[in-house]
């Protein structure tokens, strides 16, 4: 299954028999049967006809919209999840005891996971300095089943993000980039705009992911329900910032898949090109469906999640 993206303003989806056709300026770029498509990305001001969201939605396909920047607008499906499992979620969500367990789970796998991004360039960069980070997190690991409230859960979660990227700089500055300590918006240096617009993609498929599994994305666990936000997704995100989205930008700076030149400045703010998009969108499907199975780690993640769920309050889970 593939998904298309339609990245310009220019661009065009339309229906062909079954088939989806996509063009630029009305030239043919891409014809592919409908049924091989499992979503489609719209971006910016491009388009897409009635006729072709009719087809994605009869056959259970979704499309998301975005900003020119990756940044998630809204998503159109006709996938309904399990309702029990909402309930699940309310159920734990209400009770102190069983959303302290959830907190918890989230924050050690978060923390699992940055553990081993330094540990695997702790060793490839021969460094000390990320060896001794690692061992910094796996004390701070160790306090997460003594830590008594959510907010003392955040404390840890946040003190392990920020000696995470403090030591960015011994994995990214042998490629070339310099790394000013993590900033999002505006991206002050080439490396955060590619975290940004990674973790934009990151949310788009954990919110088509978590839609199928009939979860409320409204109703978060760790980060905070003030209403702003979709707080679920946030905390779904944590489980796999760093083995989705975190590796395959080391990735692609490292292997050079990615380079200064793909970058622009405006004003303090740094952000891909267009060229740079492009090339993103290319070893970002590759990492998600054949390398690394991206979305494979994704779907695992929030079945983890739900059974942990499951696990502490009663119940089976339900398939995604």
């Amino acid at each position: 299954m593939s998904v298309i993206y339609l990245t310009r303003r220019t661009c065009k989806l339309s229906k062909d028999i079954g088939r989806l056709v996509v063009r630029d300026n009305n030239e043919i770029k891409v014809s592919v049967p409908a049924i091989n498509v499992s979503g489609v990305v719209v971006s910016s001001d491009a388009q897409i006809s009635t006729q072709v969201i009719r087809m994605l939605l009869a056959q259970g396909s979704y499309i998301v919209y975005t900003d020119w920047q990756g940044r998630f607008a809204g998503v159109t499906t006709a996938k309904r999840g399990d309702i029990n499992n909402i309930f699940l979620q309310s159920n734990v969500y209400c009770d102190e005891a069983k959303r302290l367990h959830m907190v918890r789970y989230i924050v050690s796998v978060k923390l699992t996971n940055q553990i081993e991004v330094l540990k695997i360039y702790a060793k490839y960069r021969n460094s000390l300095m990320l060896q001794q980070a690692a061992q910094r997190l796996a004390y701070y690991y160790a306090q997460i089943e003594k830590a008594s409230t959510i907010d003392e859960l955040r404390g840890i979660e946040g003190i392990c993000a920020k000696e995470y990227f403090e030591v960015f700089d011994e994995v990214i500055n042998p490629v070339g980039f310099i790394w000013k300590g993590r900033t999002r918006r505006p991206a002050k240096d080439e490396i955060n705009a590619l975290l940004n617009y990674g973790y934009a993609f990151l949310e788009r498929e954990v919110r088509v992911l978590s839609i199928g599994a009939g979860l409320d994305e409204r109703m978060g666990l760790l980060h905070v329900n003030n209403g702003r936000k979709d707080s679920l997704i946030y905390d779904l995100m944590e489980l796999v910032r760093q083995s989705v989205t975190d590796k395959l930008v080391l990735y692609s700076l490292c292997r050079k898949r990615i380079k200064k030149e793909d970058f622009e400045q405006h004003d303090e703010a740094y952000m891909l090109t267009g060229e740079g998009r492009e090339k993103w969108l290319s070893i970002y499907e590759m990492w998600m469906q054949k390398d690394r199975q991206g979305r494979s780690l994704i779907k695992r993640a929030i079945k983890a999640f739900i059974q942990e769920m499951k696990d502490c309050n009663g119940g089976e889970i339900c398939a995604i």
